[in-house]
């Protein structure tokens, strides 16, 4: 066996390593059927999985750079008639991993707390505009040392800011 050969069967371990380690992670969310964690090859293979092999022929699935240089995207369905979630996705030449999973997300933003060792934020705020008399529901994501975010608190938002429990926040 060659070095080259060598490497690559290292490569495909630890990629199967990581894989693993974050589905573990992913067991422990909030929502249902969050992705966070999971690992595809690709944005693409992702999109065949979830929408099927004619997803481009959609308009209303999108796939926008989160950051300047691609390296974060986020994903989202924005048919008008549905709330939409919005999927951030870590891009690297091989692989593409959910880091941010947020329902019913009518707008998610960085907060300004940048983590000093990657530069990237560390908090994202996700708000949702229910239809009327239904409370506006506002999430804080916090990220954690393996860099998925996930909901750190929640709030029901009328006259009066009301703390929730997060795996309650959209069980209506």
């Amino acid at each position: 066996m060659n070095a080259k050969s060598l490497r690559n069967i290292l490569t495909i371990i630890a990629f199967n390593i990581f894989v693993l380690s974050t589905q573990v992670y992913a067991a422990d969310t909030a929502w249902a059927n969050d992705p966070t964690g999971k690992c595809y090859q690709s944005i693409n293979k992702y999109m065949v999985e979830t929408f099927g092999s004619n997803y481009d022929n959609d308009e209303n699935l999108k796939i926008i750079n989160a950051t300047k240089r691609g390296d974060y995207k986020w994903v989202f369905d924005a048919t008008p008639e549905i709330n939409i979630t919005r999927i951030l996705f870590k891009v690297k030449k091989n692989s593409a991993c959910v880091i941010l999973y947020a329902p019913l997300s009518s707008t998610i933003k960085p907060n300004r707390e940048i983590d000093k060792f990657d530069k990237k934020p560390q908090y994202f705020i996700s708000i949702n505009t229910p239809a009327p008399s239904f409370p506006t529901t506002k999430i804080l994501y916090a990220k954690n040392r393996q860099g998925f975010f996930s909901p750190k608190n929640c709030y029901q938002i009328g006259k009066v800011d009301k703390k929730i429990n997060c795996s309650d926040a959209f069980k209506d």
